[in-house]
């Protein structure tokens, strides 16, 4: 998972290095940890391992979005220029998430995760998770000017947000393991992605609680998810109140 410097506050370590005091190796990004179990809390008899295995419960807003028609993109085009596609993408998306203190989990295929969980609180969380979203469609829209002009395909975004508390640790093999947060708050959100029209922004109802003095939104449902015995009332994000030209459109 990675975290801006920049946006790095008291409750988050972005160490690799438990011993160098929590100093980021890259010069840009490092590895988001909570802090309460895992880094800079840990001293020279506790176990790495064992205590990132157990994980740390938090309150987070998760964000996820993917492009919708994509594998009938990658069917007429070919494998070099959907990389650069993607990364012009990503590239784009993850700028978004940084600047609005979020961190990115990882890209897989088309899609994209990423974490909301500052040292202010969990609403301030939740609206910088919107409001990414909104900005995230905003930027789309901007980048397929561009790839008309260029006869390049133009991509249609689904995001899903939701807010819940999750588990943070280490997943994965002794081989490879990731630093992530799991847990049905996560589940939801990427479902909610999946539910998501193209150019549509959905958050759970935990997220617009949190959210609903400062975004205009619209209720929906309630719906179905798929995996899920009871159905959900998303909101579909339609602007910030206090912010004119923020809008899903």
């Amino acid at each position: 998972m990675l975290y801006p410097r920049k946006s790095v506050g008291k409750g988050l370590c972005v160490s690799e290095d438990i011993e160098n005091e929590c100093e980021p190796l890259n010069p840009l990004y490092g590895a988001f940890h909570q802090v309460s179990t895992l880094s800079c809390q840990m001293n020279g008899t506790e176990d790495l391992d064992e205590a990132s295995a157990l994980g740390s419960k938090c309150t987070v807003t998760a964000l996820f979005c993917d492009i919708r028609g994509f594998s009938k993109i990658a069917e007429d085009f070919s494998p070099d220029a959907l990389v650069l596609l993607l990364n012009e993408h990503f590239a784009a998306m993850t700028q978004i998430i940084f600047d609005n203190d979020g961190a990115l989990d990882k890209c897989f295929g088309d899609e994209l995760m990423a974490v909301f969980c500052s040292t202010d609180s969990i609403a301030a969380d939740a609206a910088r998770a919107v409001r990414a979203g909104l900005m995230m469609q905003k930027r789309n829209r901007e980048l397929n000017v561009v790839r008309r002009t260029k006869n390049l395909p133009t991509f249609s975004l689904g995001i899903g947000i939701n807010t819940g508390v999750v588990t943070a640790g280490y997943v994965g093999s002794p081989l490879l393991r990731e630093f992530t947060v799991v847990g049905d708050t996560v589940n939801t959100a990427r479902r909610l992605c999946s539910r998501a029209m193209p150019a549509q922004v959905l958050a759970g109802e935990a997220t617009y609680e949190l959210v609903a003095s400062t975004a205009q939104a619209t209720p929906v449902g309630p719906v179905a998810l798929r995996g899920k015995t009871k159905t959900v009332r998303p909101y579909q994000i339609d602007g910030m109140l206090h912010e004119k030209m923020l809008v899903c459109r």
